[in-house]
């Protein structure tokens, strides 16, 4: 979808030496489209020393940070937000499988599971404790 409606040639995407330098750019488009069809606003936050991830979301009262990785991909945007927003979750999503750091507060959904997550937030049913079972 992404490349159809930029008019980007996906093949741009892979370097001379067949690696895909900016296919993270297609997760990310990925999630937004699912946000937006739920009815979300997307917004994006950008902080310090290039500290940035994709989406901050509202749901049931809460302030949800959301960073999308194409892989495993460093958390430390996350942790700077978290170091100045005392937050409940931080969510990234990602082709790792589903985990749950309780140190850092940081839920890891895995790409194949984000629709029912983006239902739940939608559907203001979005538990931590549930994810954990």
């Amino acid at each position: 979808m992404f490349s159809y409606q930029s008019g980007i040639n996906s093949t741009s995407f892979i370097t001379r030496d067949g690696r895909n330098s900016l296919s993270g750019i297609f997760f990310e488009n990925y999630i937004a489209n699912e946000l937006t069809n739920a009815g979300f606003r997307l917004f994006y936050w950008k902080g310090h020393d290039d500290s940035e991830f994709e989406f901050i979301i509202e749901s049931n009262g809460k302030i949800i940070p959301i960073d999308v990785k194409k892989n495993k991909g460093n958390l430390n945007s996350l942790t700077n937000f978290q170091n100045h927003n005392k937050l409940y979750v931080c969510i990234k999503i990602s082709s790792n499988r589903f985990g749950y750091d309780p140190e850092r507060k940081i839920l890891t959904i895995p790409f194949y599971e984000a629709f029912l997550l983006i239902k739940d937030l939608k559907e203001k049913t979005f538990n931590i404790e549930d994810f954990l079972r």
